[in-house]
């Protein structure tokens, strides 16, 4: 998935993502978490991919390897939440079932929802 991720990730860029990426940009160089100079288009998101994109902006200078890094680190937490998750229900058993069938994209719209762009 990463390595697909990692070809391709360029050519899957849409506005949504873009403005992610824009305000992480803003919110490193100010070095905040809410920024008085962003004009939000419908709510404010200050817990949203910016927190893990943001940090990335500091580390790098290569936007595809912000995007991809960005992108392994979200799936790792969505990994590690269904095993909490199981964990918390006692079902540890159902851990590899369950996160394979989250980290597998089975559509285009849960691919480009969930494990690229995490919203």
């Amino acid at each position: 998935m990463l390595k697909f991720v990692n070809t391709f990730v360029d050519l899957q860029l849409n506005s949504d993502d873009s403005s992610e990426l824009v305000l992480a940009r803003l919110l490193a160089q100010e070095k905040r978490v809410l920024s008085p100079d962003w004009y939000y288009s419908t709510e404010i998101r200050f817990l949203n991919t910016n927190l893990i994109y943001t940090p990335f902006f500091l580390l790098f200078h290569s936007w595809h390897k912000i995007r991809v890094c960005s992108i392994a680190v979200m799936q790792i937490l969505l990994i590690f939440s269904v095993f909490v998750l199981c964990r918390a229900c006692r079902h540890t058993e159902c851990f590899p079932v369950a996160a394979l069938a989250l980290i597998l994209p089975m559509s285009s719209d849960y691919y480009d929802i969930v494990l690229k762009g995490a919203f």
